[in-house]
């Protein structure tokens, strides 16, 4: 999460980056009728950073859906995304996750 982005904030980088296949793609794990994570494929992510491209971005999992392999499964989902468009590398920012990542077979770069 970002937590300098307000709520309309968020909401509008969400509907800026939505979409189903290709880069930019956001997708949603749902329980029932609740959203419970999401995780986005993005162009670019960093401005900082802005040479690099492609980014895996907004991974997150609600605190009591957390350790079910809903992260996971959504970050597998980007990475066959991008695969689809040909895309080998891609990148990513964490402070929380390390872990997660290096179990995932993400390489640290900085």
């Amino acid at each position: 999460m970002n937590p300098p982005l307000t709520l309309e904030g968020r909401a509008e980088a969400i509907a800026d980056a939505a979409g189903r296949e290709g880069i930019p793609s956001i997708f949603i794990a749902m329980s029932g009728s609740q959203l419970v994570g999401s995780a986005a494929l993005v162009q670019n992510d960093m401005d900082t950073k802005s040479d690099l491209s492609s980014w895996l971005a907004a991974v997150y999992v609600k605190e009591g859906s957390r350790h079910q392999g809903i992260a996971t499964e959504l970050i597998v989902r980007c990475e066959d995304e991008a695969a689809r468009q040909n895309t080998n590398i891609w990148y990513l920012y964490t402070g929380f996750a390390s872990k997660l990542y290096k179990k995932l077979c993400c390489n640290h770069m900085e």
